[in-house]
């Protein structure tokens, strides 16, 4: 049979397919006879049979607008109000999202820029921030902007995430440049640092004076050879600085330090002192003592009543307002140390007595012996020894 171009269709009675059928095949319905096959094949254009068994299905479900369709089980949709497209705004809602909010970036370092390295902005690249290595030693290299999601060759473009998680991190400094140190299972919970090594990360905080601090993420996880780290990168130093100036008034309660103790002090330059100093009373001195420059122009004056027997710690170097007669320290009680003195002021209307303690003498006279004082009148009373005195001015 020749060649033949149907004018639209054939019919059961004619065997186009032998000879060739160019122009537009339809069947109408009816089998077309000459041609040997499945269901599930189909004719090609060149009048050829596709073998390929070609599934069928069906997807179930259903979802309103604005929701987004998601798989809610095999073969079916579901939607949410909690998850929805505004097409007019190009925004997308969602009540939870865990993902990565990142930056594309440029490196222009003329070398690549491993994953994990902490990066700041270095320049302004072609629609897109120029980032370099980080280092908390040096101002002019920070803050730190993001962590290199993968590694970023040289003159290509990448990514940093500020925040989100990070994982697939090499743990240790001989197997990958993240860390300064190597970081183990106790480090899990810890604050991740920009380090003073360029780029890297670090579990302890800079403490040099000029260093800056910028707490960028904490760790979740480590697991073999890798850990897992929580981004919290907020462009900008968070912590106290290790040094500033101020200007004005303090008050002793703004200043605080740490790994000193109780007996040290804050010198003006910020530095601890560790002398070890005496309290102005009651404190115990060994060996010499030197103060050449000790001036005062007035002791104390403590008011003494009738009839008081003077002890060293209230009375002593010091001037007594006497209501009346006194006994001197020693005998029985307190005794008095040589040199120890009291200077007796006698502001009654009459004589008032000092009187040792006991068998004491006073000016070498008899033991027990009291001397007298005018009305109005002062004497001094110096202790010779422990159990005799000399009492100037009676």
């Amino acid at each position: 049979m020749p060649d033949y171009t149907p004018p639209g269709g054939v019919s059961s009675e004619t065997d186009p397919v032998a000879s060739g059928i160019t122009g537009i095949l339809k069947s109408d319905g009816a089998t077309l006879s000459g041609i040997s096959g499945t269901s599930g094949q189909f004719v090609k254009a060149d009048g050829s049979l596709d073998s390929t068994a070609y599934g069928t299905g069906t997807i179930g479900g259903a979802i309103s607008a604005p929701q987004v369709a998601f798989a809610s089980g095999a073969n079916t949709i579901a939607g949410s109000a909690s998850l929805t497209w505004d097409n007019t705004n190009f925004l997308l809602t969602s009540e939870k999202v865990k993902a990565q909010n990142i930056i594309e970036v440029e490196n222009a370092t003329g070398s690549a820029i491993a994953a994990g390295s902490a990066v700041y902005v270095s320049a302004i690249g072609t629609g897109k921030p120029r980032v370099a290595l980080a280092d908390a030693d040096d101002a002019a290299k920070m803050p730190s902007i993001g962590i290199v999601t993968n590694q970023i060759g040289n003159g290509a473009s990448g990514y940093v995430a500020i925040n989100g998680q990070l994982n697939g991190l090499d743990r240790t400094t001989a197997a990958g440049p993240v860390a300064d140190a190597d970081i183990t299972t106790a480090d899990i919970g810890k604050t991740l640092y920009v380090s003073t090594t360029a780029g890297k990360l670090t579990v302890t905080r800079p403490t040099g004076t000029s260093a800056q601090v910028q707490n960028v993420g904490r760790i979740i996880d480590v697991s073999g050879s890798n850990f897992k780290m929580q981004i919290s990168n907020i462009g900008r130093a968070n912590d106290v600085p290790n040094q500033f100036t101020t200007t004005g008034s303090q008050t002793a309660s703004a200043h605080i330090t740490t790994g000193g103790t109780s007996s040290q002090f804050v010198k003006g330059d910020g530095s601890l002192d560790s002398t070890t100093y005496a309290n102005l009373a009651g404190a115990t001195f060994t060996g010499a003592v030197t103060a050449p420059s000790l001036s005062s122009t007035r002791m104390p004056l403590v008011s003494v009543s009738s009839g008081a027997t003077l002890d060293a710690a209230t009375h002593a170097g010091r001037y007594l307002s006497c209501a009346g007669s006194v006994t001197l320290p020693g005998g029985g009680g307190s005794a008095p140390t040589a040199g120890d003195h009291y200077v007796i002021l006698n502001t009654t209307g009459g004589d008032i007595t000092i009187t040792p303690n006991g068998t004491d003498t006073i000016n070498g006279g008899a033991p027990g012996a009291s001397v007298t004082v005018g009305t109005y009148n002062a004497a001094t009373c110096i202790a010779l020894t422990s159990t005799s005195w000399i009492v100037i001015g009676v």
